[in-house]
């Protein structure tokens, strides 16, 4: 078996890297427009500058990762909004956890927090808290997506 940091390629890694993305190309989407005007933090709803720092600078990578978190945020509001009138609390706080992760990553700090307090709440089992910290989360996620996609298309 070779010694992978022989290799160059750290272990517990493939050693492949995705592929590059020409930063050349013209946006192909609002939420890509937006991510080629000069980075900015904005109203507290998104910190651009901490995701293009994150992704080395690549603004067609940081719209692609925007439509991505568009889409994968309603599911889990939906999936979050469902197990709490079904009375899962375990079900509110995995949807909650996965979308604190994916703000985090983009840095949506705003619906990072609220996604964690929904979290703790479910892990608590006391959903009583949930119905207001959703309606405020999905304020939230309204605002950002209106900042980023003022034409009010869709993410893709």
């Amino acid at each position: 078996m070779r010694d992978e940091r022989e290799d160059g390629v750290r272990p517990g890694t493939s050693g492949h890297q995705a592929p590059a993305v020409a930063r050349d190309k013209p946006p192909e989407s609002p939420v890509r427009e937006a991510a080629v005007e000069p980075a900015r933090r904005t109203a507290g709803k998104f910190n651009r500058d901490l995701l293009l720092e994150k992704i080395g600078g690549n603004r067609e990578l940081c719209g692609h990762l925007l439509n991505i978190f568009f889409e994968d945020t309603i599911t889990h509001l939906q999936a979050i909004r469902s197990a709490h009138q079904v009375d899962k609390a375990e079900d509110v706080r995995f949807n909650a956890h996965t979308l604190k992760g994916a703000a985090g990553t983009i840095g949506a700090v705003n619906i990072q927090e609220l996604a964690f307090r929904i979290e703790m709440a479910g892990k608590a089992k006391d959903l009583s808290a949930v119905p207001a910290l959703l309606e405020e989360l999905e304020a939230e996620f309204a605002g950002m997506k209106e900042e980023l996609q003022p034409n009010g298309n869709t993410p893709l």
